[in-house]
C-alpha cells in the first residue's frame, strides 16, 4: 500500500493541503459559515461547558493585564452570534465587533442591542482594511478558516498595524493535532493553531505575555496575549 511507504502519508496530506489553498476563498468560507449558521449557536458557546470554560479563561488573561482599568479602542475580529462580544463590552470604552457574514452580524447586533459602546461592521480580512488603532484586538477561531499562508502572512502585519504600542493581541486557534498540523511542512504552510499561534509569537514586534490550553470536543482551543512592544 502507497500508506506504508515512508514519506507517502505525509506527501498526501501536502496534497491535499496545496489543493486547500488553490480552492481558498471568501465565497468558500461563506459557505462554511452559512452552514454553520444554519442554527442558533452552532458552537454551543452558550451551552457547552468547555466552552464557557474557555470564555472564563481567556477574560481572565484580559483581566490580569488591564487591572482595575478599561480598554480604550478594542476590535474584535470574527464576532460571530457576539456572544464573547458582551463580555468584552464590559472591559471597554468602546468596542469594534466585525464579521464579514450577514447573518452572524445580525444575530450579534441584536444580542448587544442594549451595549451602547459597542459597534459593529461588516468585513473581509481577505479584501478590507482594519478601520483604525486599537490597544486591544481579539482574533478568536477566526484564522484557522484561511487555508492560504499568503493572505495570513499579510493580515498578520496589518493586525499588528493596528495595534497602539503596549496594546494586546488576544489570539485563540483551535487544533486538531491532525497530521497536517504534525507534518514538518506545517511550519511553512501554517496548518493548524499551534503553527499559527506560533507565526505572531514569532513577530519581532511582539511578545508573549500570557497562555492557555483550553480542552473542548475534540479539539483544544490554543489561547495566547501578546503584546505590541514597539
Amino acid at each position: 500500500m502507497a500508506a506504508d511507504i515512508p514519506g507517502a502519508r505525509s506527501m498526501w496530506h501536502l496534497v491535499r493541503t496545496f489543493r486547500d489553498m488553490w480552492v481558498d476563498s471568501s465565497e468558500s468560507s461563506q459557505i462554511r459559515l452559512q452552514q454553520d449558521l444554519a442554527r442558533v449557536d452552532p458552537w454551543h458557546y452558550s451551552t457547552n461547558d468547555l466552552q464557557l470554560v474557555r470564555h472564563r479563561g481567556e477574560l481572565a488573561m484580559l483581566d490580569r493585564v488591564r487591572g482595575v482599568n478599561r480598554f480604550t479602542h478594542v476590535l474584535e475580529l470574527g464576532c460571530a452570534e457576539g456572544i464573547f462580544t458582551q463580555h468584552l463590552a464590559s472591559r471597554c470604552d468602546s468596542l469594534l465587533a466585525v464579521d464579514f457574514n450577514e447573518v452572524a452580524l445580525g444575530r450579534a447586533r441584536e444580542r448587544c442591542q442594549r451595549e451602547e459602546n459597542v459597534q459593529f461592521a461588516s468585513i473581509d480580512l481577505r479584501t478590507d482594511p482594519l478601520p483604525g488603532v486599537f490597544d486591544l484586538v481579539v482574533a478568536i477561531h477566526i484564522l484557522e478558516y484561511l487555508q492560504n499562508p499568503i493572505p495570513l502572512r499579510r493580515i498578520r502585519e496589518e493586525i499588528i498595524a493596528a495595534m497602539t504600542p503596549g496594546g494586546y493581541l488576544l489570539l485563540g486557534c483551535v487544533s486538531f493535532e491532525s497530521p497536517n498540523e504534525k507534518a514538518w511542512w506545517s511550519r511553512y504552510l501554517l496548518r493548524g493553531g499551534k503553527q499559527i499561534n506560533s507565526f505572531f509569537a514569532r513577530h519581532s514586534k511582539l511578545t508573549l505575555v500570557d497562555s492557555a490550553i483550553h480542552p473542548l470536543v475534540e479539539c483544544d482551543s490554543l489561547d495566547i496575549l501578546l503584546r505590541r512592544v514597539q
